[in-house]
């Protein structure tokens, strides 16, 4: 009877699942791809904190991104100003200047190295990106970046996503000149209806227009 219960146990133990079997980098960059891949849009509130050689900024406000290639950055603390595009211009407002810098041709834009392509980003990693993984912490997995074609814009990046829709937690991004931007999200919502609208912007009265050339 032992013995019975022995190799019954054996079998259970071989048939079930390894309990707490960490996944693997592809298997965290399989889910977040899937997780992303129908996503349309995406709005939270985050905390950004910057660091450079002239010292670090920390900044908190609301962000809205919808495909394709649109996006809404509000700051609100310790100024306000917006960085907003359509996907075919981008407006700059610092509202302590009244000051609208306005870039009308945005096809110059590195393709899959801006904000404005995250959702794009976040559904071919594997793709874009060589990856692995380098923390596993409970309710999360942290993803260690590093683009698979040189940019000036991104040379390191770091993705946390929660570890059971694998929702959007923290981004940091390191550039070529080893400036640092850290953004932390909260209250991500995904695929809520976002009007076209959102990701247009008329100056202010007596706002100063700065028009450039293009990037």
């Amino acid at each position: 009877m032992r013995l019975l219960h022995t190799v019954l146990l054996a079998i259970l133990l071989a048939l079930s699942p390894v309990a707490n079997a960490e996944p693997t980098a592809q298997d965290v960059v399989t889910a977040v791809e899937a997780t992303y891949k129908d996503v349309q849009s995406l709005s939270a509130s985050f905390v950004q904190v910057t660091r450079s050689s002239m010292g670090e900024v920390r900044q908190q406000g609301s962000v809205q991104l919808k495909r394709p290639r649109m996006m809404r950055w509000d700051f609100t603390e310790p100024a306000t100003s917006s960085f907003i595009t359509n996907g075919s211009t981008l407006w700059v407002w610092a509202a302590d200047q009244n000051q609208v810098i306005v870039t009308d041709d945005l096809s110059g834009a590195a393709s899959g190295n801006d904000m404005s392509q995250l959702l794009d980003d976040l559904s071919k990693l594997g793709e874009l990106f060589n990856v692995e993984t380098v923390g596993q912490e409970a309710g999360s997995h942290t993803l260690q970046l590093t683009p698979k074609t040189p940019s000036t814009s991104i040379k390191q990046l770091q993705i946390v996503v929660s570890s059971d829709a694998y929702t959007l937690q923290r981004i940091v991004v390191v550039d070529s000149f080893d400036a640092v931007v850290e953004l932390d999200f909260t209250g991500v919502s995904l695929n809520t209806d976002i009007s076209d609208e959102r990701f247009n912007f008329a100056a202010p009265e007596g706002a100063t227009i700065i028009k450039t050339d293009g990037i």
